[in-house]
């Protein structure tokens, strides 16, 4: 959160409580905010709210500081190297930035055992020494919200139990469809990144990395000690209230599935009329096949190389690949295009079987991608014919 970030110099003149100061007063609470409208806000938040009153205090630890900035931000989270940190700041200050951002905030109070409060407290305060702030982020198994989720259930004298940890018929794909829409942009390019993983049907408590569903499975927890049973936290109170965020914000005429079925009718109109006046238009292909190459480059690079979740065995390979940037640029030679032009064969090939594999949901696509694998089809078998026949 780049604004949280600039809170960081205040950090200095944070209060540290040790845990053997807390009083029997204190408070220790789970916070839950609403997605916001920017990328990286659109998944919620989750944060540890420490209160006690008798001692002035009252501070928020959050596992997700990050800053833009940072040399080479960029191409290490495309790698999946993404270093963030735990936060910890004042609540007032933590509230009014969600407030701002007109994001719903709900607060848990844990049923704790002050000793338990003050394991906790010192957990955290451990995780916030400077040796040990910096984490590895994973945007499903190690982020904002496992790592209060972890932290919180390792503090009870006795492990929860979760009563409805059972396997559920959602998946991460639909999930992430809940926060980001279905027919948006966003979603249009998660849906290239992330591949059959992603389609895996998933238990409950695997769903921890959502702040919104981790909410719900910590209300379901109970703690279990000697033939009796309380629930790890109390029932959910809302600090503020806001509207919430509409995801599809698109207009239908501007989302994907529209927008790309309008280049498939424009390149197919495109295509008629040069396989009628028998001239072929260069420029098209080279446009096409490279924009559809460079994806490949980076679904390659994503599906092999980067450490990030859900994104192996990503089956866009098969429409869109790195070979269709080299072919873009070799068709360029006028002399080299009758020995390539079994690659377009090829190409119309794997984008056949691309075609399978969303229809039957052998892995879960975009419906937009359907018209851009029609738009491969047709530049590629015409590409076939119109310099197979001259070979």
């Amino acid at each position: 959160m780049k604004k949280v970030v600039l809170y960081l110099c205040l950090i200095a003149a944070i209060p540290t409580l040790d845990a053997r100061e807390l009083s029997d007063a204190c408070r220790i609470s789970l916070l839950t905010c609403d997605p916001g409208k920017e990328v990286y806000a659109r998944f919620g938040h989750t944060a540890i709210r420490v209160v006690d009153a008798p001692n002035d205090y009252d501070v928020v630890y959050h596992y997700g500081v990050f800053d833009f900035e940072t040399d080479g931000f960029l191409l290490r989270f495309i790698r999946g190297e993404t270093d963030y940190q735990i936060g910890k700041l004042p609540t007032n200050i933590f509230l009014d930035e969600y407030n701002r951002r007109r994001s719903t905030v709900v607060e848990q109070t844990l049923n704790l055992s002050i000793d338990e409060k003050r394991r906790l407290n010192t957990a955290l305060e451990t995780n916030y020494l400077p040796e040990n702030r910096i984490y590895r982020y994973n945007f499903i198994y190690d982020n904002c919200a496992t790592r209060p989720f972890v932290i919180i259930n390792n503090a009870p004298d006795t492990a929860p139990t979760l009563y409805a940890s059972r396997q559920s018929a959602t998946t991460f794909r639909s999930v992430i469809g809940e926060y980001v829409g279905s027919d948006t942009w966003l979603k249009f390019g998660i849906d290239i990144l992330i591949g059959r993983e992603a389609d895996e049907p998933v238990f409950e408590q695997s769903l921890i990395g959502f702040p919104l569903y981790m909410m719900r499975i910590v209300s379901n927890e109970m703690l279990e000690s000697g033939g009796s049973s309380r629930p790890l936290a109390s029932s959910a109170e809302p600090l503020f209230i806001h509207p919430p965020l509409n995801v599809e914000t698109a207009l239908p005429i501007t989302g994907p599935v529209w927008v790309c079925c309008m280049l498939l009718i424009v390149v197919a109109a495109l295509s008629f009329l040069s396989w009628q006046r028998k001239r072929y238009m260069l420029w098209l292909d080279v446009t096409l096949f490279a924009i559809f190459g460079i994806l490949g480059c980076v679904v390659g690079y994503m599906t092999f190389f980067s450490l990030h979740p859900l994104v192996d065995t990503n089956l866009n390979l098969l429409w869109m690949n790195p070979l269709q940037l080299l072919f873009a640029l070799a068709i360029i030679n006028k002399r080299w295009r009758s020995g390539l032009s079994y690659f377009g064969l090829f190409n119309a090939l794997t984008t056949l079987i691309a075609i399978v594999v969303c229809v039957t949901h052998i892995q879960g696509m975009h419906p937009a991608f359907l018209p851009l694998m029609g738009i491969m089809m047709v530049r590629s078998v015409m590409f076939f014919q119109m310099h197979k026949l001259k070979s």
